[in-house]
């Protein structure tokens, strides 16, 4: 039974953030239908701030609705809603010859903004899956659109499949954090832009899951575009992709796996434009295997050459953050991620001068003849490297395998010199965090570390 004044049928969710536009505004529509017994009569639509109750502007403040009075159903159009919120939209009847000239009631939406919309994706790193304490509360402006189809308040665990829509990306694992609630968290208090998140990531997926070797759409991707066109209508205002760890385990799919991402990448911007793309590079994996090490190293620079090769792919570094398991970055260090998840936004979308990229090599050269020592210079470095004088975060390796006994020191220009125990022969590649260790001795003013790599060291005349 219908209620006495104004029923909305359709409109933004309690919760929903708008994705805004290159305007920065948002527009949405209003429908829906009445019930009154006066004949002469206006249906009114307007927003207003959800701290005091006050327009969010003169345009937004009550307007009539088209009435169809054959249908019984009204419709408006919001237009020109600035960034913003959180907002309240508020429905009314007016009956200016009634003898009761107050209006009747009408229906809420509230909890609303207009910000931006990150898809998350990629394996469970992305979903979360650390464990532990951290300080990591819900913020009001950051919300979350769930796999339940609904938008509500963004809180840990992200990937809930409570009364899910999107069964394919259940897992059996239980969830705990991930990085992402730090993440819209920091954004939102810099920018003062609400910021929506839409949970798309499955742990344990390999990349081909998301993309075909013919470059179509597999069967994640087409998940994430059903999440998407039903949160938002298909606009978003940048991806989060954190995977890799799956193909990292298997020759075959790590050679496989630039080839992979580029036709994922033009999947993204076949379906979203231009936006950024925010990428996590691996952090340690807890295995003795040495072949395992060799492609995890392999895999962090793949991921690091991305950010390179690629407009607007941004990489974030893991590298050196607590792990709650073998593989699974912890609660805290997930806070930590993503707050550096955050910076690069920040840099990236937001174009605030802050440094977000952490310090990797600019060149790296043989300084003698003998090809016994190596010479590294560095780009991103804030201020001056600060050690304890025993450096362990480097690797040498040539066509005979690695080799043993090398010996780092800085210079008084930050540059780093590596004297080796042995000539090396061949192609020498220098490595930053070898295989699946992760444990930091070198850091900046700002106290960040190296971003991984494996780079092949040149002759002076080469560089």
């Amino acid at each position: 039974m219908q209620n006495v004044g104004v029923t909305i049928t359709a409109a933004p969710d309690d919760w929903q953030i708008i994705q805004r536009d290159k305007n920065n505004c948002g527009a949405f529509a209003v429908e829906g239908c009445w019930k009154t017994a006066e004949t002469q009569f206006d249906i009114q639509v307007r927003l207003v701030n959800e701290n005091d109750g006050s327009p969010v502007s003169h345009r937004l403040d009550w307007q009539d609705a088209e009435i169809d009075l054959a249908k019984q159903t009204f419709s408006v159009e919001l237009k020109h809603i600035p960034t913003g919120g959180l907002y309240r939209l508020e429905t009314r009847i007016t009956r200016p010859y009634a003898e009761d000239t107050r209006p009747l009631r009408g229906d809420y939406r509230h909890h609303l903004g207009i910000g931006d919309v990150y898809v998350i994706t990629g394996q469970s790193n992305a979903s979360g899956t650390g464990l532990g304490q951290a300080d990591d509360p819900p913020r009001l402006g950051v919300h979350l659109f769930g796999n339940n189809e609904q938008w509500k308040l963004a809180i840990h665990p992200l990937e809930d499949a409570t009364d899910t829509l999107h069964p394919i990306t259940i897992t059996t694992i239980f969830h705990g954090h991930s990085p992402w609630l730090a993440f819209a968290g920091k954004i939102h208090r810099e920018c003062n832009i609400p910021i929506g998140l839409i949970p798309c990531a499955l742990g344990g997926s390999s990349i081909c899951q998301w993309v075909k070797d013919d470059g179509q759409p597999a069967v994640l991707f087409d998940n994430m575009l059903d999440m998407v066109n039903s949160a938002t209508g298909g606009t978003i205002a940048g991806i989060l992709w954190h995977q890799g760890e799956s193909d990292a385990m298997n020759a075959k799919k790590l050679e496989l796996y630039p080839e992979r991402f580029k036709k994922l990448l033009e999947l993204f911007r076949a379906n979203f434009g231009s936006v950024n793309i925010f990428t996590g590079q691996l952090n340690c994996y807890i295995n003795p295997d040495p072949e395992l090490g060799c492609m995890w190293s392999e895999m962090r620079e793949i991921q690091r050459q991305f950010a390179r090769q690629y407009n607007h792919v941004h990489l974030t570094v893991s590298a050196g953050l607590p792990l709650s398991d073998v593989i699974h970055n912890s609660a805290a260090a997930n806070v930590i991620l993503g707050q550096r998840f955050a910076d690069t936004a920040l840099q990236h979308s937001y174009g605030k001068e802050i440094i977000a990229t952490f310090p990797e090599p600019e060149t790296i050269v043989f300084a003698s003849e003998q090809r016994d020592q190596i010479k590294l210079n560095f780009r991103n470095l804030s201020g001056n490297w600060v050690t304890n004088n025993f450096i362990t975060d480097f690797t040498v390796e040539d066509e005979n395998g690695l080799i043993a006994d090398i010996k780092a020191s800085i210079n008084p220009d930050n540059s780093i010199d590596i004297a080796l125990s042995r000539p090396a022969t061949g192609k020498t590649i220098v490595h930053a965090f070898y295989g699946n260790r992760s444990a930091v001795t070198l850091f900046d003013d700002s106290n960040r570390n190296l971003t991984p790599f494996s780079q092949e060291c040149k002759t002076l005349e080469d560089n």
